[in-house]
């Protein structure tokens, strides 16, 4: 980042705008570079910038070996452009943390923009790593884990179907 002090006749605000001009470029060019990535954005009715999610291919195919709970979080963005990044984190199987997905917003930290984030997210998760299995397929791998512990099947019916 620009510092007054390294350019003293350069204003920051002006910094912050030749950024945010080339924030189209820049994404094209990430879009271009990274093949499998997924990208969503949205404008409001003036054709402001209100939404910027990304998540990047490697993040996408790491989420099949990653514990299915995301985490969510923000961080405010205080500049002349007011808004938040949001980002979303898993745990993989060695227990390392692993990023799934960014978003810039605008300054309005509203549901709507929240649900879109969660919405994004879930375009690329859902159907990933979820096998659809026959009655009979699923009674073939409980028979599997009963025989690995007798205990299993009903353990997993104290837990329930949707837990």
């Amino acid at each position: 980042m620009i510092t007054n002090k390294e350019h003293p006749g350069l204003y920051l605000s002006e910094y912050f705008e030749e950024s945010y001009a080339m924030l189209s470029a820049f994404l094209d060019a990430l879009i271009r570079n990274n093949p499998g990535i997924y990208t969503a954005e949205e404008t409001n009715d003036e054709g402001w910038f209100k939404f910027y999610f990304m998540a990047l291919a490697a993040s996408i195919d790491a989420w099949n070996y990653c514990v299915p709970i995301i985490y969510v979080d923000g961080a405010a963005i205080k500049n002349k452009y007011l808004g938040t990044l949001i980002s979303a984190c898993t745990i993989d199987g060695n227990s390392q943390i692993v990023p799934l997905a960014f978003a810039v917003v605008d300054s309005k930290n509203d549901f709507e923009t929240l649900r879109s984030f969660l919405g994004n997210i879930m375009k690329w998760t859902h159907s990933i790593n979820v096998p659809e299995l026959t009655p009979l397929e699923f009674e073939y791998y409980m028979r599997q884990l009963e025989q690995l512990s007798p205990s299993m099947r009903h353990e997993l019916e104290a837990v329930g179907r949707y837990r």
